[in-house]
């Protein structure tokens, strides 16, 4: 079994008129194209940024993966939304069903500005659910001097809490503050839509079971198609089983991301 841990699925305008039939069909074709039985989803287009608009963007996820065998996390838009409404998005999208929340750039907020929200990672806290926090080394971060360095942001944040935090898209292999950033225990990291050579030249040089113990494979599907991963040098669920350890491709691959899921994640 292969768990990937950074899927992506679409509603609303962008979605066809069969309606969930034909989602389920996307995502559940990619997944088994890439042998994957269990995704995290997340939501990724969305026009209507009211309070609204997000619950029944989120409302339409808790439903489907109530039909399946996937876990969610709530898409959620601080920048939008005042404080209350964020908060009570939040509450009613894990009553729904959902098991976590999602912070993304495309909803206006910068890693600079995680200090500003603290009232969404308390909230998280209090009930005791996880945060993954995007780290795209792209334009946005690099702008304002983040490029080398979002992991140690991601990491000084998930200090002040005991819930786990996962950093999305981190390049292990380019990351100057890595290994001390994964000194925070509820750091996890998902390795979507990085580059495979890198990544097994690190692994291979740095065979820390601690370490690897936080690594979940994402594929970042919904945003990137099956041939974009068939062209680029991406990391795949094919290229991890057949270039490393069993050992260590089987904790990325499936048991790491089963025990977070198991020690984190509840579904309704």
């Amino acid at each position: 079994m292969i768990i990937d841990m950074h899927c992506h699925i679409e509603f609303g305008e962008k979605s066809s008129n069969k309606g969930h039939e034909a989602l389920r069909w996307q995502v559940e074709k990619f997944l088994k194209q890439t042998s994957a039985d269990v995704a995290l989803l997340q939501p990724y287009s969305i026009k209507d940024k009211s309070f609204n608009g997000y619950l029944k963007l989120n409302k339409e996820l808790a439903d489907y993966i109530k039909k399946s065998s996937h876990y969610g996390l709530a898409r959620i838009d601080p920048v939008s939304l005042s404080k209350e409404e964020t908060e009570k998005l939040i509450r009613k999208c894990i009553k729904m069903g959902l098991s976590g929340i999602k912070l993304h750039p495309l909803d206006g907020y910068l890693l600079r500005d995680l200090s500003n929200y603290k009232f969404i990672f308390d909230l998280a806290q209090e009930l005791k659910i996880p945060v993954m926090v995007h780290t795209w080394f792209g334009a946005e971060n690099s702008k304002l001097g983040l490029k080398r360095e979002p992991l140690k942001v991601v990491s000084k944040l998930a200090k002040n809490y005991t819930i786990p935090f996962i950093a999305a898209h981190a390049n292990i292999s380019e990351d100057m503050d890595f290994e001390s950033a994964m000194q925070t225990p509820n750091l996890y990291v998902d390795i979507s839509l990085q580059e495979f050579g890198p990544f097994k030249e690190y692994i291979e040089q740095n065979n820390n079971k601690k370490l690897i113990n936080r690594i979940f494979y994402g594929s970042d599907f919904g945003v990137c198609k099956l041939p974009f991963f068939q062209q680029k040098d991406i990391i795949t669920p094919q290229k991890i089983r057949e270039n490393l350890p069993p050992i260590v491709a089987d904790k990325i691959l499936r048991r790491n991301a089963e025990k977070f899921i198991n020690d984190y994640m509840r579904r309704k």
